[in-house]
Parts: structure tokens; C-alpha cells; sequence
């Protein structure tokens, strides 16, 4: 067969830039989406049994996928990835880029379909990957990463991010997302 030459094809400045990388020393992918343009789990955890996921997790990151298809039409990269960090050493952060995301969770996050935690935040951090990552605000849009980004259009990135999440996780049953009423 065929030698790997083990030559990796040089990335744009702007895709290095964008491209974070998550290892650990026990780690699975989930394939949320096996398309063209696939959409995968890709997690670390400091357990190897924190990584055995639940049906029902798996299946409401599926659904999650395929609203956003339904919702946004198109996919804009070519591939995506959520890069899920189960830990109690890290941040719950949320950061999104355009192919990937950085998510920290709760150690039981993949394991308990009931975990408590910031529900929404896969499906807000995906919604980035259209808007504020493929469409930006005018002056979010830069021409180099020398030219500071301006905020004036940040409600907009951020804002309507956060609406179409909150719409995306209560149609994926994100049970207990953020979506709120008051009384």
C-alpha cells in the first residue's frame, strides 16, 4: 500500500491561529455526524470510565447537529469538532473557533444524562461557527491579525449567538438549558 509521507498540508495563518489542540492522557471520539463535512466529540478526561458515554447524551448532541443543519442550511467548514475537557483541574470554558470548540464540563458530563451544567453552551459555541466566525460584525472583521477588532457590533456576535443557541439547545433536549421565563 501506500507510505504516509507524514507531511501535514501547511494551514493558513489564520486556520493555525484558529486551531487549538486538546490532548490528555485518556481520550475518545464521538462522531456526531459522519457526512462530508463531519462533526465529532473529541474528548479527554482524567478518567478512562469518564469517557463512556450515555445513549441519550450521544443522541441529544446528534439532534443538536441536525437542528443546526435545519436552522443554518449549510456548513461552513470542513470539519468540526467539539473539544470536550472532562476535569476538575480545568475551567468550564466555552471558546469558539471555526471548526472546533473548546468546552471544559463536569467530570460526569458524557456518563449522566442528568449532569447539571451549562446546558446550552455546546449548541451557543457551534452557533459561532456561523455567526462571528463565517459572518462577522463590520468591525469585528479584520484584515490582519495586526488591526484590532472593535466591538460596537458585539450585542450582535454575542446576543443573537446566545438566542439561536438557547433556540438549538431546547430543540435538542438540552433539558434545564438556559432558557428561561421569569415569574
Amino acid at each position: 500500500g501506500a507510505r504516509s509521507t507524514g507531511r501535514i498540508d501547511e494551514p493558513t495563518l489564520e486556520r493555525l491561529i484558529d486551531s487549538p489542540l486538546l490532548a490528555g492522557k485518556y481520550l475518545e471520539r464521538f462522531a456526531l455526524d459522519a457526512g462530508p463535512r463531519p462533526v465529532h466529540i473529541v474528548a479527554v478526561a482524567d478518567k478512562q470510565k469518564q469517557l463512556k458515554i450515555d445513549p441519550q447524551v450521544l443522541a441529544r448532541h446528534k439532534t443538536l447537529v441536525a437542528q443546526a443543519d435545519k436552522l443554518y442550511g449549510a456548513r461552513h467548514f470542513r470539519h468540526y469538532d467539539f473539544l470536550l475537557s472532562l476535569s476538575d483541574r480545568y475551567s468550564g470554558i466555552g471558546l469558539e473557533h471555526q471548526e472546533s470548540t473548546e468546552v471544559g464540563a463536569d467530570t460526569d458530563y458524557l456518563t449522566d444524562p442528568k449532569a447539571k451544567g451549562d446546558l446550552d453552551l455546546f449548541a451557543h459555541e457551534y452557533t459561532h461557527s456561523w455567526n462571528g466566525k463565517f459572518r462577522r460584525g463590520a468591525d469585528l472583521a479584520t484584515p490582519h491579525f495586526n488591526t484590532p477588532m472593535q466591538d460596537s457590533l458585539l450585542w450582535l456576535y454575542e446576543g443573537q449567538t446566545q438566542y439561536w443557541g438557547n433556540v438549538l439547545a431546547a430543540r435538542s433536549g438540552f433539558a434545564g438549558s438556559s432558557i428561561t421565563t421569569s415569574s
